[in-house]
């Protein structure tokens, strides 16, 4: 976090965002268990007249820090299924038929997937 632009970050003690991510707790490492994956934080929408106005659809509409931690673990995921395919270091591994059509992936089973975030989720999320 302190590594990331000020771009976002609240600028004195009257100000606060929230932040969440994704760590992965490998039961196999030794050293660093614990690999922070993705990020994100804020606490806003974009008000419907804005994000309907949006005929792009390149907004973000949802600025929650839980939904952009959400958004950057999929990528993650993502990216790591291209490594997997590109026989680089991978975190998923194929189940079951070898990676051909109809093949399943899933995380390595010594890996447990954590989620954190610094308040609680509002709207749809706090159920």
């Amino acid at each position: 976090y302190r590594a990331l632009p000020q771009t976002g970050k609240p600028t004195g003690e009257r100000e606060w965002t929230v932040l969440a991510g994704v760590a992965l707790v490998d039961d196999e490492a030794s050293g660093r268990p614990l690999q922070v994956v993705a990020i994100g934080s804020g606490t806003k929408c974009l008000p419907a007249s804005v994000a309907d106005a949006d005929a792009t659809g390149l907004r973000t509409r949802d600025g929650h820090a839980e939904v952009c931690a959400r958004r950057a673990f999929r990528r993650y995921l993502c990216a790591q299924l291209r490594a997997h395919f590109d026989e680089e270091p991978s975190v998923v591994e194929a189940v079951g038929a070898a990676d051909g059509a109809g093949a399943r992936y899933r995380l390595r089973p010594s890996l447990t997937v954590v989620f954190f975030s610094s308040a609680s989720p509002c709207g749809d999320a706090s159920l």
